[in-house]
């Protein structure tokens, strides 16, 4: 019985180590990717130097996107802090051919299907 929780106290946390890289893996394995269109922005700042920092194109959301949620249309500037979106994405197979995915629509709930 002595053995059983030496064994165990060794176990547990051996697990618990073992679990915090196996999780980002298994998204990598069978998770979907999604690839999203990014502006690169040059911004030149005297106290932080020379840096690049990324925008994605699904963060600036037209507002006629919002129209669908009930809270939006009696205040449509400004949406109250600490509120949840999600934001539909379809995939968007254009003349380039790139398989891009573009923002489609905006909700307070998470969608049934596809990638938001």
């Amino acid at each position: 019985m002595r053995a059983l929780r030496y064994v165990l106290a060794a176990v547990v946390p051996l697990c618990v180590l073992l679990w915090t890289p196996l999780r980002p893996a298994l998204i990598l394995a069978f998770g979907d990717e999604v690839r999203l269109a990014a502006r690169p922005v040059d911004p030149r700042d005297p106290f932080r130097g020379d840096y690049v920092a990324l925008t994605f194109e699904a963060e600036n959301m037209p507002l006629s996107a919002f129209s669908l949620l009930p809270f939006i249309s009696l205040n449509p500037i400004h949406p109250h802090e600490g509120d949840v979106f999600y934001i539909s994405l379809k995939k968007d197979d254009g003349k380039d051919g790139s398989g891009l995915h573009v923002p489609a629509t905006v909700t307070s709930a998470p969608p049934p299907s596809g990638p938001y």
